[in-house]
This record gives structure tokens, sequence and C-alpha cells, in this order.
């Protein structure tokens, strides 16, 4: 929790709303009620976080101990709390699929590999080795996500509807 929170601190750019926010205090409910049909329904610390942030830049990320950072932008795309619960969900999954270890393990494996066949690294990982396997990610994140809002009994079709969002706002899915 505590790395998740410095991480999330290093690239904050405006002030974070507080904890006793409407907005933190209505995301944490969403939050939660997908997180329960997670294979990690709770973190070491015993839940999930969320840190809203006044930033004009669409974006949401799962940091490591379970801190969810979500920039105010990104939720005025949203309609309904269905398509928050798929935003949540896609995070949530990417905690569950150990992202985060998997980004770290790719590039120890590349090197491992690179040093035992006597290759430079950028041959084995370069921009775009490093694309397919983020690709690859988000697609996990999206399908696990759909399956976790499902479940929670949000209506998966807004998880399209987001991805229509987020490309049209920033350009990429």
């Amino acid at each position: 929790y505590a790395h998740g929170k410095k991480e999330i601190q290093n690239i904050i750019d405006g002030p974070m709303l507080p904890a006793n926010h409407p907005t933190v205090i209505y995301l944490q409910k969403v939050l939660t009620a997908v997180a329960l049909y997670t294979h990690r329904p709770i973190t070491y610390t015993g839940r999930y976080a969320v840190v809203v942030v006044e930033d004009e830049t669409p974006n949401a990320f799962a940091g490591a101990g379970g801190v969810f950072y979500v920039a105010s932008a990104m939720l005025k795309l949203f309609e309904n709390e269905d398509e928050l619960a798929f935003l949540l969900a896609h995070e949530l999954a990417h905690i569950e699929l150990d992202h985060r270890f998997s980004q770290i393990s790719d590039k120890a494996y590349a090197e491992i590999a690179a040093k035992q066949l006597n290759m430079d690294i950028s041959s084995i990982w370069n921009d775009e080795t490093k694309q397919a396997r983020w690709v690859m990610r988000e697609e996990e994140a999206d399908k696990r996500g759909l399956e976790l809002m499902a479940i929670a009994g949000y209506n998966p079709s807004a998880g399209i509807r987001v991805a229509k969002k987020l490309d049209s706002a920033v350009g990429e899915t």
C-alpha cells in the first residue's frame, strides 16, 4: 500500500480530493462491490483505496498495494455506474492478473535470454516488444474486467462504451 501511494504521489499533477469527499466514497463503494468477486477481495491492508486527483487528462491506473488513481477528467467521461464499474474492474483485473509483476519479469527474462544467447537486449526487449506486451495485458484486463463487472451485477456492454469514449478522448484504448 505504501509503495502504491508513493507511486501515485510521484505522478500527481493536481490536488487530491480528501478521502471523505462524496466522489471518493462513491468510487470506493463501486470498487468494493466489484472487488468482492476477484481472487483477491482484499489486499494485505484490508481494502483497496481510491485516490481522485483533479487532473484534466483522463487517466486511471491501479498502483502497487491496491491504490487506485483516478483523474477527475476520467470521471467526466462516464454517464452511469456501469461505465464506472468497468473502469474499476479493468484496473482490479490488472492487480488480480499480476500485471505489475509480469511487466518487471518480462524485462528480466529478456535480459537473461539476451545474455544466454549473447545478443543485445534491444533485439529482444524494444519498443515493439513492450507495446505488444502492453496490448496483451490491456486485452486481458478488459476481458477479466468484463467478467468481474458482470458477476457483480453491472451491465458488461458498458465496457464497449467506455472503450469508445477513451479512444475518442485519448486516441487509444
